[in-house]
């Protein structure tokens, strides 16, 4: 698979790797993204990783949008903030998707791999104290 998803400490880590070769595969992750989603019932964070992205297609970004719409109840009940590293070439898709997609919860965008991490161990440590 392109991408990776796995809990860590109260943050469910979203990691991208390459780009994916069909939308098969895509749909895939997104289902593997949902089927997590659908289980979380504490405060979390959402880590994305997706510095080694690539951008990619318009039916494919059509799809992740629909995931967040899918997941809007989870996200609105249990997600404490959403962490994303991004590298240059998707600074301008990231601000198209925030256009289409409106954030409820903070949102804090990372261009290098050490803010990325520093930012999301900070906000688990918030919800650790909590």
């Amino acid at each position: 698979m392109f991408g990776e998803i796995k809990w860590y400490k109260k943050a469910l880590h979203v990691t991208v790797k390459r780009k994916p070769e069909t939308d098969n595969e895509f749909n895939d992750f997104l289902v593997e993204w949902e089927n997590m989603f659908a289980k979380i019932n504490y405060e979390f964070v959402m880590a994305l990783n997706l510095r080694s992205m690539e951008r990619i297609t318009m039916t494919q970004s059509l799809a992740f949008i629909k995931l967040f719409i899918r997941m809007l109840p989870v996200i609105r009940t249990y997600l404490s903030c959403t962490v994303v590293c991004l590298n240059d070439g998707l600074k301008e898709p990231s601000d198209m998707f925030l256009k289409l997609y409106n954030p409820s919860k903070p949102y804090y965008v990372c261009f290098s791999d050490d803010d990325f991490q520093a930012t999301v161990k900070t906000h688990r440590r918030k919800l650790k104290a909590m």
